[in-house]
């Protein structure tokens, strides 16, 4: 939707303090008077993706099956996720033997934005919760890069992903 808009979707107990104070526009919560414009936009914005939002994950779901089945013919590679449960979009994958950072550092270099780990974990020197809890070991973890795929993204970038991967781990 339009920047400066938003939508909080919370349960009737629980507990929220207001950020900006003055009026009693949403039941004390906030004051100043709504931007019924911005509004309606998210509102709108909302309505549509809900509509697409089946095409988006079936298309995040192709993107990540041939993402995959690209990077598993790499030898030493662990995909860390459940094949059923997995979050359509988002892909953590080890390298075995690899340097995490010194991946996603060339692939950088390459145009390729991957991650050592969650956003809500970035610089963090510990063993990913989420990792750990999957069963991954210490050395497992450490050769660990997520990519995540939008509804923008194409499967000819997935095909080119794959082939900066295999550069990087032979270099590495």
């Amino acid at each position: 939707g339009p920047r400066g808009v938003g939508i909080l979707y919370k349960k009737k107990t629980a507990p929220l303090q207001s950020l900006i104070f003055g009026g009693m526009q949403e039941r004390g919560r906030r004051a100043g008077t709504e931007n019924v414009a911005e509004i309606v936009g998210a509102a709108f914005a909302l309505e549509r993706n809900m509509q697409e939002i089946d095409n988006q994950i079936q298309h995040k779901r192709e993107l990540d099956n041939r993402l995959m089945e690209g990077l598993l013919r790499i030898s030493d590679v662990c995909v860390n996720a459940d094949d059923v449960n997995r979050a359509p979009g988002i892909l953590n994958i080890s390298f075995l033997g690899i340097n995490a950072k010194l991946l996603v550092l060339l692939l950088d270099a390459q145009g390729i934005a991957v991650s050592t780990g969650s956003a809500c974990a970035s610089g963090s020197l510990e063993l990913s919760y989420v990792l750990e809890a999957l069963g991954c070991t210490k050395e497992n973890a450490q050769g660990a890069i997520r990519i995540s795929c939008g509804k923008e993204n194409t499967l000819e970038e997935m095909e080119t992903v794959i082939l900066r991967v295999e550069e990087a781990i032979k270099q590495l």
